[in-house]
């Protein structure tokens, strides 16, 4: 959503949450606190942020805690069910050193390139939690926004390490502004496999909403890359960007049918995916 929206869209979003707990609102540290109260309420059970500061987890018990929002639910179909049905393992307390050392300097690789993404996920992130996985490089809810659960870490560097936390970020930008916007005119049909669309990140049909965050989330994903010096980057994490140029097309295209047969879309979400098929058409083919 940054690059597809904007600094100012990002933040405006996360002071309309934070504005219902926080009445004095100066700065983005108010902000932040704010943002947190909201958390407490609208995520009750969720492990509650020990600081304002973006933390690694490396207690077991709030491991084990955050764990349980990211395992199977009754709205996965078969293939996300496989993807995440092995979070088993945990990281030993070496790996646990190396993935945290990994992930502090991928954000001062992220700081470097755009400081104000950098500032917008200290704002949004409140918690990254290292645990692995078979068959997922980790991943994010919106059952426990402002969480990051990362498995492949310890297999990247801190530039591709980059790519994932701006693809997971994203998400949870995406999350935030669906609370305060609303994306669909019915949330029932979005179910139905008949409205289900191309996603841009895995290329295979998938619920709307899920492909909506995939459009969204690819359009910042090579957003960002393009900002990286072309022999530093890595399709390591995610394709070629020439490949996921053509996903978010055929994504788009997907889905812009599903809205010609519902009329599914509101005006909102229409105007996000339309700035993103306007951007991705002068997308580089430079990795």
């Amino acid at each position: 959503m940054f690059y597809t929206k904007g600094y100012n869209y990002c933040l405006k979003n996360i002071a309309l949450l934070a504005k219902k707990f926080q009445k004095e609102i100066k700065n983005e540290q108010d902000i932040k606190n704010g943002y947190i109260q909201f958390l407490k309420k609208y995520h009750p059970i969720l492990p509650k942020p020990t600081t304002n500061e973006l933390q690694f987890v490396r207690d077991n018990e709030t491991i084990e805690e955050l764990t349980k929002y990211f395992l199977p639910n009754n709205r996965m179909s078969e293939k996300d069910l496989v993807e995440i049905s092995r979070i088993d393992t945990k990281f030993t307390e070496k790996e646990l050193d190396t993935a945290t050392s990994i992930t502090r300097k991928s954000l001062e690789f992220i700081n470097n390139i755009d400081s104000d993404l950098y500032q917008m996920i200290k704002l949004y992130i409140n918690h990254i939690f290292f645990r692995k996985s078979e068959t997922s490089s980790g991943g994010s809810t919106s059952g426990a926004i402002g969480v990051i659960w990362c498995s492949g870490v310890l297999e990247w560097n801190e530039i591709e390490m980059a790519e994932f936390l701006i693809h997971e970020f994203t998400h949870n930008t995406v999350f935030v502004d669906e609370l305060i916007n609303k994306y669909f005119t019915t949330y029932e049909k979005i179910i139905s496999e008949e409205n289900w669309a191309k996603s841009a990140i895995l290329h295979r049909k998938r619920p709307l909403d899920k492909v909506v965050h995939s459009i969204i989330v690819a359009h910042n994903v090579i957003s960002f890359r393009e900002k990286i010096p072309a022999n530093l980057r890595s399709t390591k994490v995610h394709p070629d960007t020439k490949i996921i140029k053509k996903q978010i097309d055929d994504a788009l295209q997907s889905t812009y049918q599903v809205q010609n047969n519902t009329n599914i879309l509101t005006d909102t979400l229409l105007d996000h995916l339309n700035i993103c098929q306007k951007a991705n058409s002068n997308v580089s083919y430079i990795c």
